[in-house]
C-alpha cells in the first residue's frame, strides 16, 4: 500500500495494540485475526467502496425495508462495510458473513435462516457461516430484525440515530469508538457514492 495511503488510512484509524483492528497496511486481500476493520477515505479505497455498494445496495434496500422507520440502504452497507472491511475480510468474502453473526454451538447449520455452518474464532465464539453469493441478505436478515425490534418510534433515516441503535443492539459491543468508526464508514460510503455520480456525467 502506498505510504501517503497508509498514512492516511493510521490517522483517520488508529491502532493499538489491545483494540483488535488491523494494521492499516494491509492489503485488501490479507485480514487481521478478527476482520474488524475500517477503509478510510484514502483515494483507492474509493472503488472497494464503490464496487461493495453497488453488488450489495438491491440486498440493502431489502433490509432497509424489513427494519423500517426510514432506515436507508446506506445505513445498512455502512454497518456492513465497518464489520469486515467493505467484505473484502474473508470472514465476509469467503464465509459469506457481512454482519459479524456469532453462532451459539461448534457446526452449528440452522441457528440463523440461511446459515451453512461456522468457523472458530479467537475470542467471541463461532462465527456463523453463509453462502457468499447470498451471505449479504441472509446475514443481514438477522441484523434487519434485531433493529426492527429496537427502533420503536426512532427516526432511522437519521444516520446517528441508525448506528446509535445498532450499537445499542449488540454491535461493536464493547468498542467505546464504534460509533466514530461506522459514523466515519457511513461518511467514506457517501463520498464514494457522490465520486462515482460525478465521474457518470463527465
Amino acid at each position: 500500500m502506498d505510504d501517503d495511503i497508509a498514512a492516511q488510512l493510521r490517522a483517520l484509524w488508529p491502532t493499538d495494540d489491545n483494540s483488535g483492528q488491523s494494521d492499516p497496511n494491509l492489503s485488501p486481500d490479507q485480514s487481521p485475526e478478527d476482520g474488524s476493520f475500517v477503509l478510510a477515505a484514502a483515494p483507492q479505497a474509493h472503488q472497494w467502496v464503490t464496487d461493495f455498494r453497488n453488488r450489495h445496495y438491491a440486498d440493502a434496500a431489502k433490509l432497509a425495508n424489513i427494519i423500517g422507520n426510514g432506515a436507508t440502504p446506506d445505513e445498512v452497507l455502512a454497518v456492513s462495510g465497518n464489520e469486515f472491511r467493505w467484505g473484502l475480510d474473508p470472514k465476509a468474502k469467503v464465509h459469506g458473513n457481512y454482519f459479524g453473526l456469532h453462532s451459539n454451538g461448534i457446526n452449528q447449520r440452522d441457528f440463523f435462516p440461511g446459515q451453512t455452518g461456522t468457523i472458530p474464532t479467537a475470542g467471541d465464539g463461532p462465527l456463523a457461516t453463509f453462502d457468499p453469493e447470498n451471505g449479504f441478505f441472509y446475514s443481514g436478515l438477522r441484523f434487519a430484525n434485531r433493529m426492527k425490534g429496537a427502533a420503536g418510534k426512532t427516526d432511522l433515516s437519521d444516520p446517528g440515530a441508525f448506528f446509535s441503535t445498532a450499537h445499542e443492539r449488540g454491535w461493536g459491543t464493547g468498542r467505546d469508538d464504534y460509533l466514530d468508526r461506522v459514523n466515519g464508514a457511513y461518511a467514506t460510503l457517501m463520498r464514494s457514492a457522490q465520486a462515482s455520480k460525478t465521474s457518470s456525467k463527465t
